[in-house]
């Protein structure tokens, strides 16, 4: 994986983490924030359902009193007349004051006057409504009794406010009781909702609803609240539900949509920022580092743009190339100086071997020749004597030739292997031919030599010995490890170089993984010290290929003068 992928997924995968981490603790924080208001915004509308019976029942309580605390209702208690109720309780009074009954008791809680507004679903006597109401009036002789709250009936729920009848200055003493009193219908619910702006249901404290919480939520549009209403015997008798659309909530949601947005949005900006800023000043940087690096070598820097960590591994990787600008000026002079040496022993090894060679000629050779004659010479001189003495020198005179002729065999193999006597007689070509003959001879491989281009004897001695040094060598090689059957020698000169191409037939070799040894080594060598070079390509069980290319201009020639 490239830099790159891996600052990508590393700055995607925190920016992606912080994102969820900050969403949800904000989604936390906020949803709950506008749950808290949700739920006393609902809190809010309970109190003021509330408000609004207790003002239903206010109102009623007053309208109440006014009958009540009346010289008019006084005074009807104990005439009964009937003009009273033509004038006061009417159809209109009913329906303008919103009332469904209005009933006088005398002190002895005995109907005087009833009225109702008659309904399909309400009957005072079936609904035991004076049962319901007796238990209020045993005490009606007080000037102060009065009552206002809910009556729960089988059929019906009634608003309900009694007041004592007593005169306009609430003189007593109290003739009797007034009863005013509406039912909590539809009709009375729609009203209150209206009033308060909200969706209202009543339902009795008997049946199934939850009155465990005051709060409940209904689904993701909707929260009810619950309060309940207590009955005029102080007894828990309804319980008012009010159903809210949860605009808080929704309101919540399109906030925390916008903030998640919004974070997202910063998020790929951020994110988008960051990799641009991080691409400009350390991947952009670093890939012209790299591009650099590829190219580099002893003889030039690093670019430098400024002061931070990237800058400072240039700066150490041009202080790097200057110490090995110096080592290296200083390994190739004991290079150079290591390859004058060699060139050097390897000539002075030659010279050597050319003296040892004429050494042997010379002294060894004259006297094997002296030796040899001698013998002879005592040959023909013992045919003329005696002959059982004869037979007894010519023998030994004859094992002496043989022995010396043996001699001189050997010391001519030793001269040819210091210095092949040709070589410096008949020429390098002359010498190569004798060479490939003997070998050919002498190991039954068939060794083709051509030689084309221009004249090979004027290459000077220092490259005709090494040329045949390196020939020589390698068809050793061959004997030794290639197991071949024929031998092709290819030397081909022009204006610029020599090229020689060695190839056989044999088994082969792995190049990259083969017994390391001198003679390879030593070629290689030699043909380092003319300046040239080497190469070896093999496929096993298809030979060996040995390609050397040897300048051979004026200016490379001249190098190669018998040194003094």
């Amino acid at each position: 994986m490239t830099l790159r992928k891996k600052t990508l997924w590393m700055v995607g995968t925190t920016l992606v983490g912080l994102l969820i981490l900050l969403l949800t603790i904000s989604s936390t924080i906020l949803l709950q924030g506008f749950g808290q208001l949700e739920e006393l915004e609902v809190e809010k509308n309970i109190i003021r359902l509330n408000n609004i019976f207790a003002d239903e029942l206010d109102r009623l309580s007053v309208l109440t009193e006014d009958y009540g605390s009346w010289d008019d209702t006084y005074e009807y208690m104990i005439t009964h007349d009937k003009k009273y109720i033509t004038t006061n309780f009417v159809q209109s009074t009913f329906e303008d004051l919103n009332l469904n009954l209005i009933m006088l008791l005398d002190i002895n809680g005995k109907i005087v006057f009833e009225r109702h507004l008659h309904k399909a679903q309400f009957d005072v006597e079936s609904d035991n409504f004076y049962e319901n109401i007796a238990p209020l009036f045993q005490n009606s002789s007080k000037k102060t009794y009065q009552i206002n709250g809910l009556l729960l009936l089988p059929k019906e729920i009634m608003l309900l406010a009694t007041y004592p009848i007593i005169t306009s200055n609430k003189e007593g003493p109290s003739r009797g009781t007034l009863i005013m009193a509406y039912c909590l219908d539809e009709e009375k619910i729609d009203k209150i909702s209206n009033l308060a702006q909200l969706s209202v249901t009543v339902e009795r404290i008997n049946q199934s609803l939850p009155i465990n919480k005051r709060i409940q939520i209904v689904d993701e549009e909707n929260i009810a609240g619950f309060t309940t209403i207590k009955d005029i015997y102080n007894q828990p008798a309804i319980l008012l539900r009010i159903l809210m659309p949860r605009n808080i909530f929704r309101q919540g949601l399109n906030s925390l949509s916008y903030l998640s947005i919004f974070v997202f949005s910063f998020a790929i900006i951020s994110a988008g920022l960051i990799l641009w800023l991080f691409e400009r000043l350390v991947l952009a940087r670093l890939a012209i580092l790299s591009k650099e690096a590829e190219n580099i070598n002893i003889n030039c820097n690093l670019t430098v743009q400024g002061n931070d960590e990237l800058d400072q591994l240039a700066l150490t990787i041009n202080k790097m190339l200057a110490e090995l600008k110096t080592s290296n000026a200083k390994t190739l002079q004991l290079l150079d100086d290591n390859q004058f040496l060699t060139s050097r022993s390897l000539a002075m090894q030659e010279d050597e071997r050319r003296e040892l060679s004429r050494e042997l000629h010379d002294e060894f050779g004259q006297c094997l020749t002296a030796i040899q004659a001698d013998a002879e010479n005592i040959v023909e001189l013992i045919q003329h004597e005696d002959t059982q003495l004869t037979a007894k020198i010519i023998p030994s005179a004859n094992a002496i030739i043989d022995t010396s002729g043996h001699i001189y065999n050997i010391v001519h193999s030793l001269m040819q292997q210091l210095r092949p006597s040709g070589l410096d007689e008949l020429g390098l070509i002359e010498a190569l031919q004798e060479l490939t003959s003997t070998w050919q001879q002498r190991h039954k491989i068939t060794c083709i030599l051509t030689m084309t281009g221009n004249d090979l004897n004027s290459l000077g001695n220092t490259i005709n010995i090494i040329v045949y040094r390196v020939i020589q060598e390698s068809l050793t090689n061959i004997v030794k490890y290639a197991q071949a059957s024929q031998v092709i020698i290819a030397l081909n000169t022009n204006a610029e170089q020599l090229t020689i191409n060695i190839q056989d037939n044999g088994c082969g070799m792995n190049t990259n993984n083969y017994k390391r040894g001198l003679g390879l080594i030593g070629i290689r060598e030699r043909v380092r010290f003319l300046n040239g070079e080497m190469s070896l390509t093999s496929n096993i069980d298809k030979g060996v290929k040995i390609a050397l290319t040897i300048p051979i201009t004026e200016e490379y020639l001249s190098k190669h003068q018998k040194w003094k």
